[in-house]
């Protein structure tokens, strides 16, 4: 990773590493397969301005940073996302505009083979919600929050946030990534 905006490449790779560690060791694995291999192409980082106007297109098309338009992201006040790929999802990491101090992660994670009832909560109970007419599960703890929303019987897309000073900050922020991303599902 290149600095930028006054990052450091540690400060900028402990903030992802945060992010990715807490995203696999929370989100449960897929049923079936399990080699954690995807037939997926390499995301790139080229920046998607915007997102399909039909939002019953199909999941599987779907990269995790074209989940947030570039509008998304600046009212989220979110910096433009790094694609990853972790088991098997397909992952994109934000970081809030500020300081590396005060920059917090946001990741979307596209689990096209985890059902919203596959849900692991190893990390503590979850709390089942609706958000935007959506079912969803919300798990709040050390500083993560971490929202699964439901996309159909086999897929969901995470939405988390990790604030290891304010969890109310955290979970503030991944409700409002939460409902900007049902806003660019595909229809139930």
């Amino acid at each position: 990773m290149r600095p930028r905006n006054g990052w450091t490449k540690t400060t900028s790779a402990a903030a992802y590493l945060l992010a990715a560690v807490f995203l696999t060791s929370s989100c449960g694995t897929a049923e079936g397969g399990g080699d954690g291999s995807t037939t997926e192409p390499p995301t790139t980082s080229r920046d998607v301005e915007s997102v399909s106007k039909e939002n019953n297109s199909d999941l599987a098309e779907k990269k995790a940073c074209e989940m947030l338009t570039r509008n998304n992201r600046e009212n989220l006040n979110l910096r433009k996302g790094e694609p990853q790929d972790i088991g098997t999802a397909r992952s994109c990491v934000y970081m809030t505009r500020g300081s590396p101090i005060e920059s917090i992660p946001v990741a979307i994670d596209i689990r096209e083979e985890q059902s919203l009832d596959s849900f692991n909560e190893a990390y503590g109970e979850a709390t089942d919600t609706r958000i935007e007419e959506r079912r969803a599960k919300i798990q709040c703890s050390y500083g993560n929050c971490l929202i699964a929303i439901r996309v159909d019987d086999q897929s969901r897309v995470d939405v988390t946030a990790t604030d290891a000073t304010d969890q109310r900050r955290a979970r503030e922020l991944a409700t409002r990534t939460a409902r900007t991303v049902i806003g660019n599902l595909p229809r139930q």
